[in-house]
């Protein structure tokens, strides 16, 4: 019995180390990798980094090193902080619209792709034209509010939600 509830308190303690609070999130690129960490903020939700746990070399830097959508919270290069998710005010009339867009990174070289339809929320691989599934978010494509990155030879039909 004694063993039981001590596995179960040991749960409990890792647990509330990495939740901390209900709109407080530890995200963490590990090794500069990408690293997606779901967290629903609802509509018009904003982020706010608390606390950088990161050092200089693996800066924090909104629409750099890490993005939210509403629904995840996406670090990349080495961020690590606990991040605020605020309570949105509603989409204030304007509904999510998804768009098709195409980026290629020609010869491997870095491409920019805009977005002037709306405000970038999220962006998927809907078709990768690249071989060797080199379009993979933080490693061949990653996106701002307003733009599309490809590299490494990443050439896809992008699905585009916009707000």
């Amino acid at each position: 019995m004694k063993l039981a509830a001590l596995a179960f308190l040991s749960c409990i303690a890792m647990f509330s180390q990495r939740s901390l609070a209900a709109d407080n999130v530890i995200c963490e690129s590990k090794n500069y990798a990408a690293k997606a960490c779901l967290h629903e903020g609802g509509p018009g939700a904003r982020i706010d980094v608390l606390q950088q746990l990161s050092d200089n070399k693996g800066p924090c830097i909104e629409g750099q090193t890490f993005t939210y959508d509403g629904s995840s919270i996406y670090v990349n290069s080495g961020c690590r902080a606990i991040f605020r998710v605020s309570a949105g005010r509603g989409d204030q009339g304007r509904p999510r619209q998804k768009v098709v867009k195409s980026c290629a990174s020609i010869s491997y070289r870095p491409a920019t792709c805009p977005v002037y339809e709306g405000r970038i929320v999220d962006v998927r691989v809907l078709r990768e034209d690249s071989r060797g599934q080199l379009c993979r978010y933080g490693n061949g494509f990653n996106f701002d509010s307003q733009n599309i990155y490809v590299t490494n030879g990443c050439r896809a039909q992008f699905n585009v939600e916009i707000r």
